[in-house]
């Protein structure tokens, strides 16, 4: 981050420049070994504000020597593609182009062929925390390869930008070796030589990539810079020393403090940069917890804002220099106001806190938003006699897949409901808006519509007016009366003449209420063209769209999930025009003359630009599409992906992985693929055999993870052996579009999965290098929290755990053998380590997945012991597959228990809109866990025994905190569940709340019972509802003996007295004595049918509760709230309907 990126989008300044830098990032050490991963590589750093497409400057530019105007041919080119330092060449904003075109027009200027390779754009929100900025855009992948980071700068300091900017950041080693055609950094040709002997090499223009041979004259860029490489790698991740590095840091921040007191920005920032260069050495040394992470953030946050404020204050007291004209007067003029403003409202100064800070507003937008644009339709507009198709289509950058599908959604909604109220309803089934369709790729969403109707639905109606009385007043013309305000108002309102007005009552005879007239108007409405009101509310319809999180891509513009570009809409053959979402859909020449194309879309990108075609009507649209290869339909598109990629496994002579475990990766991989892609293009890729002695874990991981491939398993082997299928040596990639060149695209992705697995190999070989228990002490350098200690001091209070819980349990039904106990404890000690490895810091998703390999490898542990060291990391996220031995089960609790109850005693409870240490996580996994294997937990006490294992004292407030946000989650869980509401709360609420997988069985089976109940009243629960409802009723609404009364029998004076408490006995008696907390739904429900029903209703029938003699009174009710209390512990019956 720059101070000439960071800095310069602030505020209304146009910036625009191009620089190289180096950029070091410490976790990419590897000691020269990785084909492209280096610790410093060189990025090419270009800022566009505003956005090049906007024709909305901010300012003329000025003249400068040249100014890309003059020169040789390529000096134009280049220029075009690189704006110079500050001002622009003007045939930037002549162009017009989009700034991914521009981009991608910069690569072929390079010489790279960007309609042979696969460029895709890739989501990628970029988001710097530290800093409090953020922006979104994607990585640019050239055949797989990351080689481009493309941003569309939303905030920076915290906060949003006036103006939003375009950062390309291009990765110029990654370039360079596609240009080249090297495989390693370290043979791209760094410099040619001197002339003599570049004049004496056997092929100057076309060396060959090495100067080992001697054939090449000049210098690898190994030859120059592979020592320095080494040898940071080595401080990187070997000799920094971790405490100096600390230091450092809150050093720097010191130093920060102090020039921002002294109001010096730039130097100020110097330091925060110096503050996140050590916070990422410590990182690389693997010495940040989550908790470290949040607080070197906050720090450096906070002084990222407090630079950009001053930054802004200073440009402000300089006269914003870089603003010219209209727009610097502008720019001055509000900032006077807003001190002025301020001044005043402040009483002249008096009051600091409202006077508001120098620049505050000066960095809004220099001009208002622009007003609505006004589109003609085309000279000689046919509009459709009769029902015609309809299509809508908006044209984007590409958008992420999750966003696409909002907007895919909220478009068939909201565009459904559109055509319903206008009357336009399409062919096809489904009633209004039946014929409606909407489908979504990367760079289009599309709506079409069959048959749609020529004209709005006619409607008639009769409106009442004003009454008669003040409708009418003297003054007319041969002294009749005139109509008054009050009329004139409701007919222009209404668009009727005050001649067409009737006068009458109410419709259903007689005169209007209290005798009184009113004036009346027939007023007809619809039978519009539907172009017309379409054109008319389609622009609002699409500024509706909302996502997770907008962008806006030029000074008061729309915001839209990603730059749109082109919209269009055709009924019939006669294309509507209008302006929505900052484009339009009809271009300027089409309106004006008549000529070219009316409407047009964009089909696959052919190279730098997308061809424009022209759309003749809207049932033209799909075969256009078809013919350039784009699938509309996600479901299809999936469907191509899946059968493409099964087709080349079995080229290769194998399949895509198969089995119930790897079903959600390949289904996984098939839907994130098919919304990356329009064109889906599978192709079949290899690598070198030798890869396959690496984990198969680490080699699908890679694959998924990082490049999106689907891995290929052997054929052979039977189904249901258990047996774990072997990779083969191949892989299948999806390319985007048909005009790609496939051998050009397997090479490179190719080449990118060989560095990958080189990198895999690099980090495997180190961890190999030592026994997993050889990396726990390691654990101790890696703080968990500053209040809680390390990891190694987690992994120990976990181990302390384990024991309470194992004896814990609220009953005997989900005991712990002694031999599970052991297995757990063994496993603790290992649990961890794996964390400090190279592969799980590189990889989390593989956390425990090798600390079991590592573990079985070394031959430290026993398969039982390894697998709970793998299932203490379960379940890793939503969905994932969950412990299934139970140590692993009481291991995996444990160890979320202690993060939940000390986190939240420090501080760590999450808020609304933030979990930093993902606490939600954390209380979902235990829950699950628990209730998928059955453990039964009494949640109080555990949490109780995770309390007093803390490094910190935790308060009964904390305490109760902690175990009340589990239970939230439960609630949450079971509802999520589809369990009925009143099931989940009466199960909660009856006290199992705090043993979730007997409240999991408990609500499952009250919805079960709800389910019988609602179709049959001699259903058990309605049955027992009707048992306990009345003593229940009588207990809450009556002043109450003391809880400590028993029942006296020798006080019962009638049979009925007698005959409900045996009752209740045989009841409790079947359930098993006293205590029924155990019981099931069923047996409770069948125990109170059993016995309770007659002896109820007959003890209220025959026996007056609240008789004169108050030791009776009190006995009957004792034995009422012994029938009401049957449930606690079971269901909470008030949470049922009908109780």
């Amino acid at each position: 981050m720059n101070p000439a990126t960071f800095l310069r989008v602030l505020g209304p300044e146009p910036w625009r420049v191009a620089y190289a830098e180096p950029s070091v990032r410490p976790d990419d050490s590897r000691y020269g070994e990785n084909p492209n991963r280096l610790q410093m590589h060189t990025q090419f750093q270009v800022i566009l504000k505003p956005d090049p497409v906007s024709k909305r400057e901010l300012g003329p530019e000025r003249e400068r020597g040249g100014g890309g105007r003059e020169g040789s041919e390529r000096t134009k080119k280049t220029h075009l593609f690189f704006p110079n330092f500050f001002f622009p060449p003007r045939n930037l904003f002549e162009k017009q182009g989009n700034p991914q075109e521009l981009f991608l027009g910069s690569l072929a200027a390079l010489g790279i062929d960007v309609r042979g390779h696969d460029v895709r754009f890739v989501e990628d929100n970029w988001e710097n925390p530290a800093l409090g900025a953020w922006g979104l855009g994607w990585e640019v992948w050239l055949d797989g390869q990351e080689v481009t980071q493309f941003t569309y700068f939303q905030a920076v300091g915290g906060a949003p930008l006036a103006v939003p900017a375009v950062e390309i950041t291009y990765g110029l080693e990654r370039i360079v070796t596609a240009l080249q055609g090297v495989s390693h950094f370290t043979e791209m040709r760094f410099s040619p030589g001197s002339a003599d002997e570049r004049a004496a090499s056997s092929s100057p223009s076309s060396p060959p990539p090495s100067s080992s041979d001697g054939s090449w004259p000049g210098l690898s860029y190994g030859e120059m810079l592979l020592q320095n490489e080494f040898e940071w790698s080595v401080f990187n991740l070997d000799a920094a020393d971790v405490p100096s590095q600390r230091a450092a840091f809150d050093l720097h921040k010191r130093e920060a403090e102090r020039l921002l007191e002294a109001r010096l920005p730039l130097p100020a920032y110097a330091q925060i940069l110096k503050m996140s260069h050590a916070f990422n050495v410590l990182d690389a040394r693997g010495a940040v917890s989550v908790s470290d992470r949040a607080a070197s953030f906050a720090a450096m946050r906070g002084m990222a804002r407090g630079v950009s404020a001053l930054w802004l204050a200073r440009r402000e007291e300089l006269g914003w220099p870089l603003l010219r004209g209209a727009a610097k007067e502008e720019a001055l003029e509000k900032a006077a106001a807003a001190e002025k403003g301020a001044a005043e409202g402040g009483g002249g100064g008096g009051d600091k806190k409202k006077k508001k800070k120098k620049g505050g507003d000066a960095s809004a937008p220099a001009s208002s938003a622009p007003a609505a644009v006004v589109v003609a339709p085309p000279a000689g507009r046919s509009l459709p006699s009769s029902p015609a198709d309809f299509l809508l289509e908006i044209g984007c950058e590409e958008l992420p897949p999750d966003d696409a599908d909002a907007a895919r959604e909220q478009l068939l909604s909201k565009l459904g409901q559109l055509l319903s109220k206008l009357g336009l309803e399409g062919g096809g089934e489904g009633g209004a808006g039946g014929g409606l369709t909407v489908d979504a790729t990367p760079r289009r969403i599309v709506a079409r519509v069959r048959g749609l109707p020529a004209a709005t639905r006619v409607t008639q109606e009769r409106l009442r007016g004003p009454p008669a009385k003040a409708a009418f007043e003297d003054g007319g013309e041969d002294g009749a009366k005139k109509p008054t305000r009050a009329l004139l108002g409701f007919c222009a309102k209404n668009g009727v003449e005050v001649s067409s007005v009737e006068v009458g009552p109410e419709q259903g005879g007689g005169p209007g209420k209290g005798g009184v007239d009113y004036c009346w108007a027939s007023v007809t409405s619809g039978g519009e063209p539907a172009a017309e009101a379409l054109e008319r509310s389609l622009p609002s319809l699409l500024s509706q769209i909302s996502f997770g999180r907008s962008m806006r891509w030029e000074a008061g513009g729309p915001s839209f999930s990603r730059p749109v570009r082109w919209v269009a809409a055709l009924h019939g053959a006669a294309p509507l025009a209008f302006a929505a979402l900052g484009a339009t859909s009809i271009p300027s020449s089409s309106s004006s003359s008549g000529s070219g194309p009316s409407a047009s879309t964009k089909g696959i990108r052919d190279g730098v630009e997308a061809p424009w075609l022209p759309l003749p009507d809207a049932s033209s649209y799909d075969g256009l599409m078809a013919s350039e290869g784009v699938v509309l339909s996600s479901s299809e598109r999936e469907g191509a992906v899946r059968s493409g990629a099964e087709a080349a496994a079995r080229r290769a002579g194998g399949r895509l992985p198969s089995g119930a475990e790897n079903s959600p990766l390949v289904e996984g991989l098939v839907r994130e693929v098919a919304r990356l892609v329009e064109a889906p293009l599978p192709l079949l890729g290899s690598f070198d055999p030798k890869f396959l002695d690496l984990p198969r874990d680490v080699l699908v991981t890679v694959m998924r993870k990082h490049q999106r491939y689907f891995p290929v398993e052997e054929e052979a082997g039977e189904e249901g052996t258990g047996a774990e299928k072997r990779l083969l040596p191949a892989f299948v990639m999806v390319a985007n579009g048909s005009k790609v060149d496939p051998a050009t695209v397997v090479a490179g992705n190719e080449a990118v999965l060989r560095a990958r697995f080189e990198d895999a190999r690099f980090f495997y070989s180190a961890d190999c290098a030592k026994a997993l228990a050889d990396f726990v002490p390691e654990l101790e350098k890696v703080a968990f929290h500053r209040e809680l200690g390390s990891l190694l001091d987690k992994q120990r209070r976990v181990g302390a755990l384990l024991p309470a819980l194992a004896t814990a349990a609220p009953t005997p039904a989900f005991a712990f053998s002694s031999a599970d106990l052991e297995v757990a404890s063994k496993a603790s000690e290992l649990a961890r380590a794996d964390a400090a490895t190279s592969v799980v810091r590189e990889m989390t998703s593989l956390a425990g997945v090798m600390g079991r390999h590592y573990a079985l490898r070394s031959g430290e542990a026993t398969p039982a012991v390894a697998d709970a060291i793998y299932e203490a990391a379960l379940p890793r996220s939503s969905g994932d597959v969950l412990p299934r031995s139970r140590a692993g089960a009481l291991l995996a609790v444990a160890d979320r228990l202690d993060s939940i109850v000390g986190l939240w005693s420090v501080g760590g409870a999450p808020t609304a809109s933030a979990d930093p240490y993902g606490l939600r996580r954390a209380a979902l996994g235990l829950l699950e866990t628990a209730i998928a294997s059955g453990m039964r937990l009494d949640l109080a006490s555990a949490a109780r025994s995770a309390a007093a294992l803390q490094p910190v004292e935790v308060s009964e407030e904390s305490l109760a905190g902690a175990t009340q946000f589990v239970l939230r989650r439960l609630e949450q869980l079971l509802v999520d569940r589809q369990l009925p509401v009143e099931a989940v709360r009466g199960a909660l609420g009856g006290g199992r709340g705090g043993d979730p997988a007997l409240a999991a069985r408990t609500a499952e089976e009250l919805a079960a019972a709800l389910e019988e109940g609602a179709s049959s009243a001699s259903s058990p629960l309605r049955v027992a509802v009707e048992a306990l409802s009345r003593p229940a009723r009588i207990t809450r609404s009556a002043e109450m003996p003391p809880a400590s009364l028993a029942v006296d029998e020798s006080l019962f004076d009638c049979e009925e007295e007698r005959a409900l408490a045996a009752a209740l006995a045989a009841t409790r008696r079947q359930l098993g004595g006293e205590d029924a907390s155990a019981a099931s739904v069923g047996d409770f429900l069948r125990a109170v049918g059993d016995h309770l029903p007659g002896p109820v209703a007959a003890f209220f029938d025959s026996v007056f509760v609240m008789c004169e003699d108050p030791r009776v009174k009190n006995n009957r009710l004792a034995l009422l709230r012994e029938v009401a209390g049957l449930s606690e512990g079971v269901v909470k019956f008030d949470e049922l309907p009908g109780f």
